[in-house]
């Protein structure tokens, strides 16, 4: 990722494709965060009108309502389901945990390559 070019016998790190790709996985995380949250926000409102029409149509309220609640819950049950994006996955909260981990691991392979990478340097400048 680093374009790294010779001037004067000194490298020269170009730091900028760095940058960008920094900045895009940040936006990434935090777009994924947003949507997953959101989406998760929506499941429990969900499940709460799911709650509340089992309540009222089991409680002392007219028919027309009581028939109201119980098209909402037949229609629940018949069209609703989570969000998926390409039938691969699902967008919710565990999606989230999943992102997370991952990155996460990512992020300690790669510190854990850096390391190595400079105890081998610091051993070479030892070694001469």
């Amino acid at each position: 990722m680093l374009s790294v070019y010779k001037t004067q016998d000194t490298m020269v790190e170009s730091k900028i494709p760095t940058l960008y790709l920094s900045i895009w996985l940040i936006k990434t995380q935090i777009l994924s965060n947003m949507l997953s949250s959101n989406f998760e926000k929506f499941y429990v409102a969900m499940k709460n009108v799911q709650d509340s029409c089992a309540y009222i149509s089991k409680s002392n309220c007219s028919d027309d309502l009581k028939k109201w609640c119980k098209n909402v819950l037949r229609l629940y049950r018949v069209g609703f389901s989570k969000m998926s994006v390409c039938g691969m996955f699902y967008v919710d909260f565990p999606l989230l945990w999943k992102l997370q981990s991952l990155m996460s691991q990512y992020i300690i392979i790669i510190v854990l390559l850096l390391i190595s990478t400079v105890d081998m340097e610091k051993m070479s400048n030892a070694n001469k």
